[in-house]
């Protein structure tokens, strides 16, 4: 979830309302940021602490999303991770052009598929990141192109990374990546499955129709998803623990029950 912090359209009070009167198990919040250079449409270090405060009066999980570049290398620095219960971080950018610019250059698509697995892979290790977000999507233009050089092995090496540097992998609900295929070989990797909506609105709030419908397939169990444990420092004033935890033991038991709900369903037919 995006609020005004970075790119997203509403404010934190607006996304605890909604928060507030659904049935939703966690909500995390993951602005957008960069210290480490400047980049459009992220929140950089002078909002930083205003933004943890306000996670911490309405009791929403303090995430974030980093920038992985095309070195590797992140927007976040390794010392602010503590700061933080998860760390997402996402690729948005190969050769200066976004991967969501619909005007993307067709040539060497496999050497752009090449790039893309050593960055994320580098990411990975770099001991900073909890959480890889949306790590196969690519402009509608070429995905369909550049999706036969998403073998077997480029997913393989991909997972393999993220089993021995203990990262989860993100179902994205609003970008519909990854397929089914890269889920089942995380799962039999060990590697967890964050559930994400990426949401930057009211409306997308809670947008799970696929991540859902890919934990059903593959029958995933409640070991299998990640949940962030990380106590993060504290900035300023007391977090809201005790309204945290109870919020997260909530969700935790309401998702459990929608799993099982899947699970007696599928066992239906």
């Amino acid at each position: 979830m995006h609020t005004n912090f970075s790119d997203g359209e509403c404010g934190l009070q607006e996304v605890y309302n909604v928060f507030k009167l659904s049935r939703f198990f966690i909500l995390g919040v993951a602005d957008h940021y960069s210290s480490t250079r400047y980049l459009p449409y992220r929140m950089g270090k002078k909002h930083l602490t205003k933004y943890l405060l306000s996670l911490d009066r309405f009791g929403l999980k303090r995430g974030v999303e980093a920038d992985i570049f095309e070195d590797g290398s992140l927007s976040i620095k390794s010392s602010e991770k503590e700061m933080f219960e998860y760390v997402l971080a996402g690729l948005h950018r190969i050769y200066g052009v976004s991967l969501w610019d619909e005007e993307w250059p067709t040539w060497n698509l496999k050497h752009i598929a090449e790039l893309v697995r050593v960055a994320l892979i580098k990411a990975i290790e770099s001991k900073i990141v909890d959480v890889i977000v949306h790590p196969t999507w690519f402009p509608k233009k070429i995905k369909s192109r550049i999706e036969s050089f998403i073998s077997k092995d480029w997913i393989e090496s991909l997972v393999t990374a993220a089993a021995s540097n203990n990262v989860a992998i993100e179902v994205s609900g609003a970008w519909r990546v990854p397929n089914r295929e890269f889920i089942e070989i995380c799962l039999k990797h060990g590697v967890k499955i964050a559930v994400g909506s990426d949401a930057h609105s009211e409306k997308e709030i809670g947008n799970l129709a696929y991540p859902i419908a890919i934990l059903k397939e593959v029958n995933a169990s409640m070991e299998d998803l990640f949940i962030p444990k990380r106590n993060p420092l504290k900035i300023g004033l007391e977090s809201c623990n005790v309204k945290k935890q109870s919020m997260i033991n909530n969700g935790v038991n309401t998702l459990l029950k929608t799993l099982n709900i899947f699970k007696k369903q599928r066992s239906d037919f």
